[in-house]
């Protein structure tokens, strides 16, 4: 009917610059019809063009498979472009049953695997693993199996430091970077660009945490590292640090690591929405087994190039810290002073939501029951904060409190991501088991 009103664009205009993302996904039968006979000629290439900048802003994935769809056309997009590529988006991001654009074997023999598991992050252009990726394995004349990948032999890892109590640091720690390389518009290829040795125990320490000790951003890598010292009996002074890369300059072979934070008594955490655990399950006699594996990933948050921590005076007094991070390197943005009990310091900085107008995240402590939520405008660049003190009936059980306003915020984050469809993203672990053997083979699987 749009079609055949005299001001059929004009109204088309009005209705699509105005449709969320999700809308082009609903519509996708209406935009792509089979028999060929489409909408396009009533929205301009420029307005397609808009459309996509708006929803790239949000999504910066957007612009690898806009690149795709343009490569593989010739043409730029018009409406029937715009519903492809959104849905392609979706189908990336949702669709379990996806079939990837490569599948690159991890080196699940070695000990790193069994020590801090596959973990990785990812942006549009970059993976980062504990782990590393292979293409080819031979049998040498020893009968030894000689891995490699994209021509490159595997070398040994070093493995130097003693066994510790409560951590089998028995190696060095390892981060593997790769840059996803797409000059080809079928196939997505993986190239090694810089490995991290992470062999101080600073880094072990904060490995064995519940939070990933590291985060992508971007061209940005954020490592995490964790100082530990006895001070007394069942007191022990602890402190953190972060150390930033700047992946791009890994990749022209620069000096990329850039910035560094040092002396924090907390990093922000939030739960990663992605699933970066997905095992695939085949129709074949192949098997998985993700029973190792939490359902969200604890990170360190580290978002549009912003990182959040919290520095302790040590007089009851601290700061919250708000740093942001460039290829010049980084720089302290934003910060707020605020006022605890000097023997109960807080150390818990949950991040709930971070939104493109506005930021709420929380600061408290397990020996306090009191927590400060901070909020921060970004429109007016204003940082606020506020200390919430609920009644409880018996301080001594202060420990057990678990109705604090950052608990409220746990809960709440949880519900809203059981509730959600689960995020896959454009790189997926997997683990297949061979049919009728006990080898198991790993992938990470790269879908855009």
């Amino acid at each position: 009917m749009m079609q055949l009103h005299p001001s059929g664009n004009v109204l088309a205009e009005r209705v699509f610059e105005r449709m969320p993302m999700e809308g082009f996904v609903d519509m996708k039968k209406v935009l792509l019809p089979e028999d060929g006979h489409g909408y396009d000629g009533l929205l301009s290439f420029g307005l397609c063009e808009v459309i996509l900048n708006k929803f790239e802003k949000n999504e910066p994935l957007l612009r690898v498979l806009r690149e795709e769809y343009e490569s593989l056309t010739e043409t730029s997009p018009r409406l029937s472009g715009v519903c492809e590529i959104t849905n392609r988006l979706w189908n990336v991001k949702y669709n379990e049953n996806m079939k990837s654009k490569n599948d690159v074997k991890v080196d699940n023999d070695e000990c790193l695997f069994i020590k801090v598991g596959p973990k990785f992050d990812i942006s549009t252009d970059f993976l980062v693993s504990t782990v590393r990726l292979y293409d080819e394995s031979i049998i040498d004349e020893n009968g030894e199996e000689i891995k490699s990948f994209d021509g490159q032999k595997f070398t040994p890892l070093n493995e130097h430091m003693a066994p510790y109590f409560f951590f089998n640091a028995s190696s060095s720690l390892y981060l593997f970077v790769y840059f996803l390389d797409r000059e080809s518009p079928k196939i997505v290829k993986p190239k090694h660009i810089r490995t991290i040795e992470l062999a101080k125990m600073r880094y072990h320490r904060f490995a064995d945490t519940d939070v990933m000790h590291f985060s992508v951003s971007g061209n940005f890598l954020a490592v995490a590292k964790k100082w530990w010292r006895k001070i007394g009996f069942q007191q022990a002074d602890v402190s953190y640090g972060v150390e930033f890369y700047d992946m791009e300059k890994s990749r022209k072979g620069e000096p990329d690591r850039i910035y560094n934070i040092r002396k924090l008594s907390a990093l922000g955490w939030c739960y990663d929405p992605n699933e970066r655990n997905s095992f695939d399950i085949s129709d074949s006699d192949s098997e998985s087994d993700s029973s190792d594996f939490s359902r969200y990933q604890k990170n360190c948050f580290f978002s549009e190039n912003i990182f959040i921590c919290s520095r302790d005076n040590g007089d009851g007094n601290f700061n919250i810290e708000v740093h942001k991070i460039n290829s010049e390197g980084g720089f302290l943005f934003k910060k707020i002073q605020l006022h605890t009990n000097p023997e109960r310091p807080f150390d818990n900085l949950f991040i709930e939501s971070v939104e493109n107008s506005s930021w709420k995240f929380y600061i408290s402590s397990r020996l306090s029951r009191e927590t400060y939520i901070i909020f921060y405008d970004r429109s007016q660049s204003v940082l606020k904060s506020s200390l919430e003190n609920e009644p409880l009936r018996d301080p001594r059980f202060v420990e057990r409190y678990l109705d604090g306003e950052l608990d409220k915020a746990v809960k709440r984050v949880e519900k809203k991501l059981e509730s959600e469809v689960n995020v896959l993203g454009n790189v997926r672990f997997s683990q297949e088991r061979e049919p009728g053997t006990d080898k198991w083979t790993a992938y990470y699987k790269i879908y855009a």
